[in-house]
């Protein structure tokens, strides 16, 4: 079975939302629900209790804006990713929403394909910051991107794709990781992430693999 990833898409123009579900199913992208503002979204999260794997939030909407409802959103639910959508580029703009908690910013007439891979990789990928010091001792930050998808059991094609990267580079990290762990293979490798308590990054990065 291939990957679902669940998002919620929070835009005030039916139109664009519509465009992005028809689409983003084609890259195994799902809506559970839609949205034309914040309150419309927290309603969806509160009361309907939806828990997808990431947020599209448009910045410029009517009653509740993009900018108080990523607060709202992150405030409540702070391991919540959310991709700002807005029709303004500036940098300053993308780090400042970065810095609030925003996983990634996109312009909203980014080509779709772009839109879908920023997904999957703000789905799959840890949050470096948050990981506790000790496992930066041992691992790099490409190699810690790449134990939760090697505990999913992806291929390296698969890897590949979600990082960017050649097949070649992803069974580097492959075996770097196996080196410093002391396995040879997938499931020794697994199993000392569960022994020394790593599988906490799949849990943050893979909660919906169905695969």
């Amino acid at each position: 079975m291939t990957e679902r990833i669940r998002i919620i898409i929070t835009d005030d123009h039916q139109s664009y939302r519509q465009g992005l579900v028809s689409i983003l199913k084609e890259e195994n992208i799902y809506a559970i629900g839609q949205a034309e503002n914040g309150h419309e979204l927290l309603h969806l999260l509160e009361v309907e209790m939806l828990r997808p794997d990431l947020i599209l939030l448009d910045l410029d909407m009517p009653k509740m804006d993009g900018n108080v409802t990523l607060a709202k959103v992150k405030g409540k639910y702070p391991e919540m990713k959310v991709i700002i959508l807005s029709s303004f580029s500036e940098g300053s703009l993308q780090n400042d929403f970065k810095s609030k908690g925003a996983s990634s910013y996109l312009k909203k007439n980014t080509d779709v394909k772009i839109i879908a891979d920023t997904i999957k990789r703000t789905h799959y990928l840890v949050d470096y910051s948050n990981v506790p010091q000790k496992i930066k001792s041992l691992f790099t930050e490409r190699e810690v991107q790449v134990i939760p998808l090697l505990l999913a059991g992806k291929k390296s094609r698969q890897i590949a794709d979600v990082l960017g990267v050649a097949e070649k580079t992803v069974e580097q990290y492959r075996n770097r990781l196996y080196d410093k762990t002391g396995t040879a293979n997938g499931s020794e490798f697994s199993a000392y992430c569960a022994r020394e308590g790593l599988n906490f990054l799949s849990k943050n990065s893979l909660n919906n693999s169905i695969e």
